[in-house]
């Protein structure tokens, strides 16, 4: 079948044209292509903003665990350094004291009078001593505590203890002499 035209030129043409175009259907097609291309865009760049955020959290988190190594060995260095600085105080106090103790037996030793004898030499404090022993009469004991008094190393000499007591089937004087100790003289700081 023949399908024939009888319709003037004119209108033919605007005919075509009307079906072809129809702006009531392709704007709101096209806005519509617009916004879905919009949200395509906004969601790819989003997509590769999160994989980035993503890698820089595996990272953060290697590194953290680096990290985590590095602290834990700085606290056992800290550690360590803490036990010899102990130990060091402990070695510098040592070595600060250790003529102490025979300045302190020299000076006993040349205080000493005749007819008397020492048991004990007891540190009672720091910065105390108590001299305990034995003697023939109290002048004796007395002697002691002036030459104790007239050193430099001890102050503040006192007599706690005088009693009369048998030793070897000899009567003698049992004493307690306790004193100061002059921390400058003896070699402390």
């Amino acid at each position: 079948m023949i399908r024939i035209n009888l319709l003037p030129q004119e209108s033919r043409k605007k005919k075509r044209l009307a079906i072809s175009f129809d702006r009531t259907k392709v704007i709101p097609f096209s806005l519509l292509g617009v916004v879905v291309v919009g949200c395509l865009a906004t969601l790819t760049l989003q997509s590769a903003k999160l994989a980035a955020v993503e890698q820089d959290v595996a990272a953060a988190r290697a590194e953290t665990e680096q990290y985590k190594k590095t602290i834990a060995l700085i606290n056992e260095m800290v550690q360590k350094e803490q036990e010899l600085n102990r130990r060091l105080v402990l070695v510098r106090t040592l070595d600060r004291t250790r003529f102490r103790t025979v300045a302190i037996l020299d000076e006993v030793a040349q205080t000493i009078p005749r007819y008397l004898w020492l048991t004990s030499l007891k540190n009672l404090d720091p910065d105390r001593v108590a001299i305990d022993g034995f003697a023939f009469s109290n002048l004796v004991v007395s002697d002691l505590m002036s030459r104790l008094e007239n050193s430099e190393v001890f102050n503040n000499v006192e007599l706690t203890v005088a009693r009369r007591q048998l030793v070897d089937e000899q009567n003698a004087v049992a004493f307690t002499v306790t004193s100061s100790i002059n921390n400058a003289v003896v070699g402390e700081s």
